[in-house]
């Protein structure tokens, strides 16, 4: 199955942004963890 080469493109922007979304969620809610510890 042939899939064009925009495709991939538009795939792997996809996951990088999902990545990048994910690890500031992360860091948001730790933070927001540790504020509400004190």
């Amino acid at each position: 199955m042939y899939r064009p080469a925009d495709y991939d493109e538009i795939i792997e922007r996809v996951e990088h942004m999902l990545t990048l979304l994910r690890l500031m969620l992360g860091f948001y809610w730790s933070q927001s963890r540790i504020s509400r510890g004190r």
